[in-house]
């Protein structure tokens, strides 16, 4: 299907919902930077496959906005569609929330996936828009609903990180997230972020390329820590670890319906810029939500003695992999050919030597 259709049938469902105007950023259900290929709807939408962007579709206008990475990519991806581009951060340019107050008005409906949107920004939106009497509205994916051959969700098995790389037990982690709880005087914790859950379990996936984490939530409180996740990808072995050290694990789904059961007057303490909207709608009324950095955050970042070693050891054996790379560019560059493609090939062939090695962190950028 191509662009303009995908925009035509995104209008006909927009009619059939009552919106005027749909929002469709990039991102997942855990407001990660870099998303899995099932996640890439602005991307599918638009023909446009940088890593950042937002596009915004009403019954007349459709416009994707994008950084400088990306300007002469984008305009290229999108020539032939009726997408007109909007730089980010560029004088002559609104925002997009610059471009929808001065846009729409009365009686115009807004909605935006509620499974990629956090509800930071629905309430921002809702406060900017309100004096215009804007309805903003977190919904259904309307795009699944064009998406015929959408890619499937990942399916990668969880790997443990053994305690010789973490330095610390999930059950020490969690004495010490409790600890938190207990002296703000808070129920529960709600956490989206997935490189905080998979610090605090001690497990690592292969759901996003390059980012070793794997699609999950955790609700944690005095006396429980429940893990929600695919449990297809995690081993038996991997399963009763986490038991053993006080872990429950439910479906990746479930964690709606448990939030929908925190008893009421309960504190429960999250992250609104992490958590979407779709979660957050579970909250009952008269549950005390505390919007704050999440508390993983705060202890992830301070390195125990294990973890500061490892991570000089990285440094080491990346380092000894870039010396070798340049001393063989220097020693081949006059007897054969080399251009971006093979330096960065021959790079990862060079890290991938190294003992330990996963992945990269993210895709080589080379240029001559």
């Amino acid at each position: 299907m191509l662009v303009n259709e995908k925009i035509k049938v995104l209008r006909d469902l927009m009619k059939e919902n009552g919106f005027t105007c749909y929002m469709e950023p990039t991102g997942d259900p855990h407001s990660s930077e870099y998303v899995a290929d099932y996640y890439k709807g602005r991307e599918f939408l638009t023909g446009f496959t940088g890593s950042a962007g937002t596009a915004i579709v009403t019954l007349d206008k459709a416009i994707l906005w994008t950084d400088g990475r990306y300007f002469i990519q984008a305009e290229n991806q999108i020539k032939d569609s009726e997408f007109v581009l909007y730089k980010m951060s560029t004088p002559g340019y609104p925002s997009v929330s610059e471009w929808l107050e001065e846009n729409l008005g009365k009686e115009d409906i807004l909605g935006i996936n509620q499974l990629l949107v956090s509800q930071k920004t629905i309430d921002s939106l809702r406060k900017s828009l309100s004096k215009k009497e804007v309805s903003v509205k977190a919904t259904e994916d309307l795009i699944n609903k064009i998406w015929t051959n959408r890619p499937s969700l990942p399916t990668n098995k969880v790997f443990k990180l053994g305690i010789e790389y973490t330095g610390k037990s999930v059950e020490d982690k969690l004495k010490e997230v409790r600890e938190n709880l207990k002296r703000t005087q808070v129920d529960y914790f709600l956490l989206s972020s997935l490189d905080d859950i998979a610090w605090l379990f001690n497990i690592r996936g292969g759901d996003v390329t390059h980012t070793p984490v794997v699609m999950s939530y955790a609700l944690v409180s005095e006396k429980s820590a429940n893990l929600y996740i695919d449990k297809n990808k995690v081993s038996n072995t991997i399963e009763e670890d986490l038991k053993r050290q006080g872990v429950s694990i439910f479906a990746y789904e479930d964690i709606k319906k448990d939030v929908e059961s925190i008893p009421a007057k309960s504190k429960i303490l999250l992250n609104k810029a992490r958590t979407n909207a779709w979660i957050y709608s579970a909250i009952k009324e008269g549950i005390e939500v505390i919007d704050k950095t999440d508390i993983t955050e705060d202890l992830k970042g301070k390195k125990n003695k294990t973890e500061l070693e490892n991570l000089k050891k990285a440094y080491i054996k990346d380092g000894v992999a870039l010396t070798k790379f340049f001393y063989w560019i220097k020693h081949e560059i006059d007897k054969i050919e080399i251009n971006e493609v093979s330096a960065a090939q021959k790079l990862l062939e060079l890290r991938q030597d190294q003992e330990g090695f996963i992945e990269p962190s993210f895709g080589t950028i080379s240029a001559y």
